[in-house]
């Protein structure tokens, strides 16, 4: 294809698209892995990466070491929920630990007399107006 002169411009591909260039993309691709596959196109000069799926992300290693999906416990007692770690990563900060997402409301009253000096019946009565959680 490198000196095909169907090719020798863009102007070429669209009408070669499905009849020579989709199978030739296929049938290369057919007898590697997805990295494999950028990691040849790479050291070729070509910009590329694997396009993974969520099952190939969570099996990632270097996912796994650098945190990038942490396991949560849940309150009920089922399993663990797989959820995305701290994206931010510093070398002096120590990382977790890992909690669960709140519920809806939980924290609404340590927020609202921290931050606002709230008191208890000012957020009932804000609560029985519908205006907080």
């Amino acid at each position: 294809m490198k000196t095909d002169p169907r090719f020798a411009t863009r102007a070429g591909w669209t009408p070669n698209l499905d009849s020579v260039i989709r199978p030739g993309v296929e049938a290369w691709t057919a007898t590697r892995t997805k990295l494999d596959a950028a990691r040849e196109l790479t050291a070729a000069g070509i910009v590329a990466g694997p396009s993974n799926h969520a099952p190939d992300v969570i099996a990632d290693p270097h996912v796994a070491a650098r945190h990038m999906l942490v396991e949560v416990p849940r309150t009920d007692g089922g399993p663990d929920v797989l959820v995305p770690g701290n994206p931010v990563k510093l070398s002096n900060v120590a990382e977790g630990p890992e909690t669960r997402v709140p519920w809806v409301g939980e924290h609404t009253d340590s927020v609202l007399h921290a931050e606002l000096g709230l008191d208890d019946a000012e957020i009932e009565r804000l609560r029985g107006m519908g205006v907080v959680t």
